[in-house]
């Protein structure tokens, strides 16, 4: 079919429309059974397998040291991972107690996480191990275990087997990690008139076994669903999270795990707070008891604070251009409070809190009770995909600006085998410390092998210093915590840079952080990602269309834009071309057949009702005529009344839906289309569609769309205006001549 515009010679080229150019150039496809399809993708798996490759990808570390250059690598990764190590104890410690789990669980996992991660992961500078935001989520699986009927179970069961008992006196049966919801438990306790002759500590360290055993066992489980779920495709879970969610949730965070370091400051004992608005609850209960603080944690806790605050504000950061390394203020610190510790007494007196007994030695590999940890699978996953999409940004911000690549599904199968090492030797799951890494990545290091250095020096601690810990006050570790999070509450001071840059990202920071901070971290994840889908269903809805016109930019070429937003825009005048700029789907096919309703400036209710009253008047009109004269040519004549004629003006009498940018449709938004072409041709306004995406081609046929109104379908937009009739007016307010043969979509 050929057509040549009126007003300009240029001819359209055969095959406008879209049925006619798909007949002829589109590829036919046999129509095949499912059990052929599934042959024919298993035969070309097998084809395209190659199994060097596939093991080379599975095991990065091979490649790595293909690859490693001694002479120029070395020296960097020595010196990165000597820096990495000194911080790494101290803050392994320090977030272990966030999980309520024994300092010393830090120390494994710090070892074991990042010399797995050689093996598996791909990026060069990330640093794994024992990270805040993962601990404390952890703690909440821990509060879960504690308020269960096992944890009672066994500790009564525990308390029977101890035959050494005398009179009970309460205090001596004090379990910090039991929250004061479980006072009746602790009842049961004193109502049995037990007391142990053997120590505290050494019930504790019974206890404490179990409950490492438990957060090992949703690792080790979780773990392995993770490497699982890598194979099947699932690496692309951390796709809905946004980084703007992601920032507001760590920094939600944040302000727990500052909430929770208030008590080892102050030298407090609280009770443990859970559920919505803990964090409230906890300050109203630290307020409430300011006045037993203890003075000498209080003062070392500002001290060291005051310390470490100077050292990394005011040289590290200050002078990161001139120190080839920065210096380890928080090893220092931890060093002197040991040796303070130790010289005072502090272990012996019971005047400011230590960590205690630490193990030395390394953990034996025991595969968990896994009877133990089924009602916390759910928690661990959560926690999983938390720390996964947390490594993998941190991976791609480092990929990027080293210039190298990042394999997302490697990185979750590294994830998973992490978490299942780590779980096996006494651990938690572990994550890409953020700190670290850029810890590493400005010291100069230029691969994983770094991390081989700094899980030397950990395990140097594990193995001979590990007895002396115990001497270091909880007050230290809490201190270091809290200036550590002096980097994440920074962030508060971008929210009006990310308002600027987007009101909708603005919106998702600032929701994922308030509700991080009142609800509890897994519930607020959850919130947060639904409002974060919600956004993105509510911009559907918003503006689902608008009307474009058309911008001469030369003699022979035009472009499409939007009428409300380009001055001298031309239009057509009994034409409306519109523009679908979202999916239509059944949460958004209302609003968008709404929306085009009004960009055509029609109330279609009212056109209707005005149809009916004149259809009405026609039905009266042919009564009284017969009633009156039996004549049929008056009676014709009575009733041949013109209705077009007859009903309000309308804008338009054709309607050009530009559906490029249209990425899906389902079957409802489907029949929103039937829906718009129905209405509008009842009132004889013609609809016709241009550019359809291939990727909407199968619903189309498959609901018999694509045959129904195959003569709307048309290649682009100049090809539909070409094919209207040509007494359509095609002059714009300007007087210009329309030029729709070559225009470029936009």
């Amino acid at each position: 079919m050929e057509t040549t515009d009126i007003e300009n010679p240029t001819v359209i080229r055969e095959h406008t429309r879209l049925v006619d150019f798909e007949a002829q150039y589109r590829k036919s496809k046999p129509n095949q059974a499912a059990s052929s399809i599934a042959a024919n993708l298993i035969k070309s798996y097998v084809k395209n397998l190659n199994i060097k490759k596939s093991f080379l990808c599975t095991f990065p570390i091979i490649e790595t040291l293909a690859s490693y250059d001694v002479r120029d690598y070395l020296i960097n990764d020595v010196i990165a991972g000597i820096m990495v190590g000194v911080t790494i104890i101290p803050q392994s410690m320090a977030f272990a107690t966030l999980s309520t789990l024994p300092p010393e669980v830090g120390l494994y996992m710090s070892f074991f996480a990042p010399l797995t991660y050689i093996v598996f992961g791909t990026s060069r500078h990330l640093a794994w191990g024992c990270v805040a935001i993962v601990s404390l989520m952890m703690s909440n699986i821990m509060d879960k275990y504690d308020q269960s009927n096992n944890a009672k179970e066994f500790i009564l069961q525990l308390l029977n087997n101890t035959h050494h008992y005398a009179q009970f006196n309460s205090h001596e049966l004090e379990f910090p990690f039991l929250s004061n919801e479980n006072e009746i438990f602790q009842q049961e306790y004193i109502l049995s008139k037990i007391q142990l002759n053997s120590s505290d500590n050494e019930i504790l360290e019974i206890i404490n076994h179990r409950r490492i055993e438990v957060a090992s066992g949703v690792t080790v489980i979780s773990g392995f669903i993770f490497i699982i779920a890598s194979f099947v495709g699932f690496s692309r879970i951390s796709v809905i999270m946004s980084s703007s969610l992601i920032t507001g949730f760590t920094v939600g965070v944040s302000f727990h795990i500052a909430t929770s370091q208030m008590k080892g400051i102050f030298g407090l004992t609280l009770r443990n707070y859970k559920g919505t608005g803990k964090i409230f609850r906890i300050w109203a209960a630290i307020l409430g008891h300011i006045t037993e603080s203890n003075l000498k944690s209080l003062l070392i806790s500002f001290v060291c604070i005051f310390v470490i605050y100077l050292v990394k504000r005011c040289v590290n950061e200050r002078y990161k251009h001139k120190l080839r390394v920065p210096i380890p203020i928080e090893l220092f610190v931890v060093i002197i409070g040991i040796l303070l510790s130790f010289k005072l007494g502090f272990f012996e007196n019971k005047k400011v809190n230590v960590v205690g007994k630490v193990p030395s030695g390394m953990p034996k590999p025991k595969f968990p009770d896994l009877s133990l940890i089924p009602q916390f699978i759910g928690d661990g996953l959560v926690i999983m995909v938390v720390s996964y999409a947390q490594s993998l940004a941190m991976a791609k911000t480092l990929a990027l600006e080293f210039n190298y690549g990042i394999d997302s599904k490697q990185e979750m199968v590294a994830c998973g085998i992490c978490s299942a090492i780590c779980g096996l030797f006494s651990g938690y799951i572990p994550g890409g410390s953020v700190s670290l890494s850029l810890i590493q990545s400005n010291a100069g290091g230029k691969s994983l092998i770094a991390s081989i250095f700094s899980a030397s020096i950990v395990l140097l601690v594990i193995l001979v210093l590990g007895p002396y810990v115990k001497y270091l006050p909880t007050c230290v570790i809490s201190a270091i915590i809290f200036v550590n999070l002096r980097s994440m509450f920074s962030k508060l001071f971008l929210v009006p840079n990310v308002w600027r840059t987007s009101k909708y990202d603005c919106a998702v920071w600032v929701f994922a952080c308030v509700s991080t901070i009142i609800l509890e971290t897994g519930i607020a994840l959850f919130v947060s990602i639904a409002f974060s889908l919600f956004l993105v269903i509510l911009r559907m809805m918003v503006r689902p269309v608008t009307e474009i016109g058309q911008i001469n930019t030369c003699i022979s070429s035009v472009e499409l834009r939007t009428i409300e937003n380009y001055d001298c825009v031309q239009t057509l005048q009994n034409v409306k071309l519109i523009k679908v700029k979202t999916p239509v789907l059944f949460f958004n096919s209302d609003s968008f057949t709404t929306s085009v309703f009004a960009k055509i400036k029609i109330d279609l209710l009212r056109v209707k009702t005005f149809q009916n009253s004149i259809s009405r008047t026609r039905i009266k009109s042919s009564y009284k005529t017969l009633d009156d004269d039996s004549d049929c040519d008056k009676h014709e004549n009575s009733i041949d009344v013109d209705i077009n004629e007859a009903l309000p003006i309308l804008s338009a009498k054709t309607v050009v839906l530009d559906i490029s940018e249209v990425a899906f449709i389902d079957v409802m938004g489907v029949q929103a289309f039937e829906s718009i072409i129905r209405e509008l041709k009842s009132i004889n306004i013609e609809v016709l569609m241009t550019s359809v995406p291939e990727n909407v081609f199968n619903i189309l046929q498959s609901t018999g769309f694509w045959k129904k109104h195959s003569e709307r379908l048309f290649l682009n937009v100049p090809a539909a205006l070409a094919s209207l009739d040509p007494t359509v007016d095609r002059y714009n307010s300007c007087g210009k001549n329309m030029i729709p043969m070559t225009a470029t979509e936009n």
